[in-house]
């Protein structure tokens, strides 16, 4: 039982820890250098998630993601060939 209580407790300490910004930029910053591993970051973690997500918007490449989430009949995708 006392086992118990202190894991509770060290998670708290643990949560209120990532309540400061700080923190939690400089956890992202290290997991920043991969796409996939910061999208895994915000669906998993809903601490982190609303900073990942920001995160994962700021570095588009293209403007592809933030126009299909426009309504699905106000655009359409066409395949390129390069020579």
């Amino acid at each position: 039982m006392q086992m118990v209580e202190r894991h509770k407790q060290q998670a708290v300490i643990m949560h209120s820890a990532l309540t400061i910004y700080g923190i939690i930029y400089a956890i992202l910053q290290h997991v920043k250098s991969s796409t996939s591993d910061l999208t895994n970051v915000a669906v998993t973690c809903s601490t982190l998630s609303g900073s990942a997500i920001n995160m994962l918007w700021c570095e588009q490449s293209s403007l592809s993601s933030l126009i299909m989430c426009l309504p699905q009949d106000t655009w359409r995708q066409r395949k390129i060939s390069l020579l």
